[in-house]
Order: C-alpha cells, then sequence, then structure tokens
C-alpha cells in the first residue's frame, strides 16, 4: 500500500487519491493524454485448436512519452466520451470523468504512475530485455515468471499463459488454472482444465493453494482486492505478472505481493525487444 493511503477504498482509488495527493502532478502539462488506441485483438495459442478474440485493450499515451496499458474482456469504449480525454490532464481527466468504464481509468492510471515512479525514484530490482522470435521471448517470459515459485507446490494461474503451465508442471508443482474468458470455457492446457465460474471460485482456490501468479487484468477486473483479501488470510504467496497496469508494480509489492514482474510496452508477442522490470521485496 502506498505511503499516502489511508488503507480505505479499493486499490484502484487508493492509487488515484495517492497520485493527487501528490503536489503540482495534476496540472503538469507533460501528463496531457496524447493520444488513447483503443481496440481489440485477434490472436493465436500455438497449443489451442483455434484464434482468440477475447481481449479488448486501451492503450493511452501521455504528452511525456509514458505510457499506460489496460487487457479486458469487454467490447473497448467507442464514443464521445473517450475522444473528450485526449489533450487534458490525465489525473484531471479521472478525477472529472468518472463514468468511464474500469480498464479505461486503469490504462490512464497507469499512464500516470510511469510519471509518479519517476518523481519519487522507484526503480526496479533488475531490468532484463531479450530481442529474439516469438518463441524464445515467451519462453524467456515464462522462466522469469515461474522461476520465483517452489518447486513441487500448489499454484493457481490467475489469468491463462500456456507456457506458465508447461514450465510450472516441469517442476512438479500442482497447478489450477483460473481465467474470465469466455472463450477459454472446456478447454484444457497440457492436461490442466482452464476454470471459468467466477471469481467467487477463484478465491476458493487460492485459499488451498501455496502461491498464485496472477495477471495484472486483475486490476481492471476489479478483482484484485478480494485476492490480496484472500491470500492474506490464508498466507498464499502472491507473485504478479504485468501487462495491465506495468507502472503499478511497485504498489503491488508495498500491498504485499512477493515479486512482480512488469512487461513494457511493445510486450513479447510484438516485433522488437521485450523489456521486463523485476520487482521483489
Amino acid at each position: 500500500m502506498s505511503e499516502l493511503s489511508d488503507g480505505s477504498g479499493t486499490f484502484y482509488d487508493e492509487l488515484l487519491a495517492d497520485a493527487m495527493a501528490i503536489p503540482d502532478l495534476s496540472s503538469d502539462k507533460s501528463l496531457a493524454i496524447d493520444n488513447i488506441l483503443a481496440g481489440r485483438t485477434y490472436y493465436r495459442k500455438s497449443t489451442l485448436p483455434n484464434p482468440l478474440s477475447d481481449l479488448s485493450f486501451y492503450l493511452t499515451v501521455l504528452d511525456s512519452g509514458t505510457l499506460g496499458f489496460s487487457y479486458h474482456n469487454d467490447s473497448p469504449s467507442q464514443d464521445e466520451s473517450v475522444r473528450e480525454l485526449v489533450n487534458i490532464n490525465a489525473l484531471e481527466a479521472l478525477d472529472t470523468h468518472g463514468n468511464l468504464d474500469l480498464p479505461l481509468r486503469v490504462s490512464v492510471l497507469d499512464a500516470v504512475y510511469g510519471a509518479v515512479n519517476k518523481r519519487l525514484d522507484r526503480t526496479p530490482k533488475r531490468i532484463v530485455s531479450l530481442d529474439g522470435s516469438y518463441e524464445e521471448k515467451a519462453d524467456f517470459r515464462s522462466r522469469l515468471i515461474t522461476g520465483q515459485l517452489e518447486k513441487g507446490s500448489r499454484v493457481l494461474l490467475v489469468g491463462l499463459v500456456t507456457q506458465f503451465v508447461r514450465d510450472m508442471l516441469a517442476r512438479d508443482m500442482r497447478v489450477s488454472v483460473s481465467d474470465m474468458s469466455p472463450e477459454l470455457e472446456g478447454i484444457e492446457v497440457y492436461g490442466v482444465p482452464v476454470i471459468n465460474s467466477g471469481n467467487a471460485w477463484t478465491l476458493d482456490r487460492l485459499e488451498v493453494c501455496d502461491a498464485a501468479v496472477v495477471t495484472g487484468a486483475s486490476i481492471a477486473t476489479n478483482t484484485i482486492d478480494s485476492i490480496f483479501e484472500t491470500a492474506a488470510a490464508s498466507n498464499t504467496k502472491l507473485h504478479f505478472y504485468l501487462e495491465t497496469g506495468s507502472n503499478f508494480a511497485p504498489e503491488l509489492i508495498r500491498r504485499g505481493a512477493e515479486s512482480v514482474v512488469a512487461e513494457k510496452f511493445p510486450f513479447y508477442d510484438l516485433p522488437g525487444e521485450a523489456r521486463f522490470e523485476v520487482y521483489t521485496v
């Protein structure tokens, strides 16, 4: 939890309140929103039989060049409310446009926290980069994240990544997978069923696992607070992998995460170098 938070409200609410409390940030012209990209991605997973179209996204770019990103399972906004955000300070936009859908707000606030981290001199424990094929980068990312886990432990994966499942099983972990995508219902990955039964199932499973690897999309789905609460009550270690909300990594560590791997845009499945920031307690 942030040094400025009073402990009330949701994780998103606390992040917004903390940013608003930083002197002059809400009037900083470099935080003007320059561009918002909203769309849907159509993609393949090599281990699944059919292409997927279950993810929409927002990418927010500020005048300073900082980026914020959010994946979500609903359709992206296509109306005037998004255009109205451009060319105004990102914090002002969040303060005066409270009716925006949460994934869009997360994307905008993520961009703000790129500036917050620079101002507060928050840096990761290490930064690692790799330029190679899609498969090379995917495997590298998987080793980076699953390497944080204990061999033979019971692990819940919140948000399917097929390489994670493969590498967890290779280290004798007992793996469960939860994902909110309706397109993954009934799917098995390396013999492990992908369960799409909502947050209640996720929390029940979290209670009996030693650790969980959680996607940053849990911030955009507003499930992150219940995940933290359940993990704390059951002594389950939380590890995060972030494409959504990558600039929130220091705040997740403050809140109690064991480790966070923050993947910076452009992500591993796009051309060019993949860059990962690693945060640990």
